[in-house]
């Protein structure tokens, strides 16, 4: 669905955000594989919240979707999404080490 929908029409064009060339499509739209892709992780977190009482990917992956859909790019650019990206990573990392420790 997100090549499809995303990529394979190609009609991309040129934007200059802050200084630095970024290539966004002619008509925005809504990023449906994201959105899938994070409510997966959210539902997955939950489980494993349950499997092993911590909440710490369920934060992350609940901070994740927050900035992503709260924080608009055009005022602020990429970086609160890069930044809920770093967060849903550590996120991953701890969830790996606390399901190995038990």
């Amino acid at each position: 669905m997100g090549f499809l929908h995303d990529i394979a029409p190609n009609d991309l064009v040129p934007q200059v955000q802050f200084g630095v060339v970024n290539y966004t499509h002619a008509v925005s739209s809504v990023p449906i594989a994201v959105i899938l892709v994070n409510v997966f992780v959210i539902i997955v977190s939950i489980m494993i919240w349950k499997q092993i009482r911590w909440p710490g990917l369920f934060i992350a992956s609940v901070s994740m979707f927050i900035i992503a859909a709260a924080i608009p790019i055009s005022k602020f650019g990429l970086l609160p999404g890069n930044c809920g990206e770093i967060i849903l990573s550590c996120g991953f990392l701890l969830a790996q080490k606390k399901l190995l420790q038990t």
